[in-house]
């Protein structure tokens, strides 16, 4: 369930990754300004996350909770929600930096993506696991034709920057599609330990946001 970028020391150095730790809102806030992510499209996935990914995997759904583990990735939602492109980290090695924009993908929009799509992931349901730091809202649909989520952090560094970067340029190079980009800071889900038990309670709203999608419609 581990990128094997955080699993071996070495390849953490080369690829200026560093242990994933606690950060508080305002150092997210301070990293995304370097990033040069506007702040009122900045979020972080909520307190829930952790324990969405092993009830998923509780439930059968293991390739979706092992993908939507990924520190990098990005999701292309069309406007009534339908995933239309995903990419990971997993997807993207090379070296010294990874490479996502393998045959030029980012040059079109939506970009190809690197890994099988998943009709379990839609937009609304995306948007139940974000908490944001500034924008007052998420539910500005009517505007936007294409929604974009940039799952991102601090501690994979350049790479999170790079990622950050190249869909920034890819949407304004097509800017005329009416593009929403969501960037959704990880760093507190992955610097957190094992899941050793579950209340009953807890266990619920996470089957009730998994298996009751149309309720989100």
């Amino acid at each position: 369930m581990f990128c094997p970028l955080l699993l071996c020391s070495c390849l953490r150095t080369l690829y200026g990754i560093r242990k994933p730790l606690p950060v508080s809102d305002a150092e997210i806030v301070r990293v995304a300004q370097q990033f040069r992510i506007p702040l009122d499209h900045l979020y972080e996935l909520d307190s829930l996350q952790p324990f969405r990914i092993f009830r998923m995997q509780q439930l059968g759904y293991s390739n979706a909770a092992k993908r939507l583990h990924q520190p990098l990735q990005l999701m292309y939602f069309d406007e009534q929600g339908v995933l239309l492109s995903w990419h990971l980290n997993c997807h993207a090695m090379s070296f010294p930096n990874l490479k996502w924009n393998r045959h030029h993908a980012f040059m079109k929009f939506p970009p190809p993506g690197n890994c099988p799509l998943d009709s379990l992931l839609s937009h609304q349901i995306i948007k139940t696991m974000l908490r944001p730091l500034f924008s007052t809202e998420t539910r500005d649909l009517v505007s936007a034709r294409y929604h974009v989520v940039i799952i991102w952090n601090q501690f994979m560094g350049r790479q999170s920057k790079r990622l950050v970067r190249l869909v920034q340029r890819n949407a304004a190079i097509h800017a005329d599609k009416r593009i929403k980009l969501y960037y959704i800071n990880n760093d507190n889900y992955h610097s957190m330990k094992g899941i050793r038990q579950l209340h009953p309670d807890v266990l619920k709203r996470i089957d009730s946001l998994i298996l009751h999608q149309d309720a989100l419609y």
